[in-house]
């Protein structure tokens, strides 16, 4: 008798192992079918499982501060994670406002981001006027009201 899978001959019933008889057999009718998700506002199909395809999806700059809260322990980290990336597109995550350290450079807000209302954009809490890139020591030193930035 001849394998179905592999065509070799065999002196088992059908397959010549495991591994052909599982090849063969979910070629034949395969376990999982891919899934398709649409857009709940324009119904576009898309492979993730967000709501709301890239089309749809509000930029984060756009929204409000109340919007953009999560409900998670870390609150304010979508708006520190967006102030990230704008600081490493305007190059000021290249080094240490204070002391040109360049090794590991955070983004510092100068105003923090509870002095903020609610209502305000996250394009304005994340304004590069507002963003400083600082080492951790200095980071540590500005939070704790022992470093005073100057006023650009």
């Amino acid at each position: 008798m001849n394998c179905p899978q592999c065509k070799t001959y065999t002196k088992n019933p059908k397959f010549c192992s495991r591994s052909c008889a599982t090849t063969f057999n979910n070629r034949l009718s395969p376990k999982r079918k891919k899934r398709s998700w649409s857009c709940e506002k324009c119904g576009t199909e898309t492979t993730s499982r967000r709501k709301l395809c890239d089309s749809c999806r509000p930029f984060l700059s756009l929204l409000t501060k109340q919007q953009a809260l999560t409900s998670d322990t870390q609150k304010y980290r979508r708006i520190r994670d967006h102030a990230r990336r704008v600081a490493q597109t305007a190059g000021l995550l290249d080094c240490c406002f204070v002391c040109a350290y360049s090794t590991h450079v955070e983004t510092c807000h100068i105003q923090s981001i509870k002095s903020f209302s609610d209502t305000t954009k996250i394009s304005v809490i994340n304004a590069l006027s507002n963003l400083v890139g600082l080492c951790p020591n200095h980071h540590w030193e500005f939070d704790h009201s022992l470093l005073k930035l100057p006023i650009r």
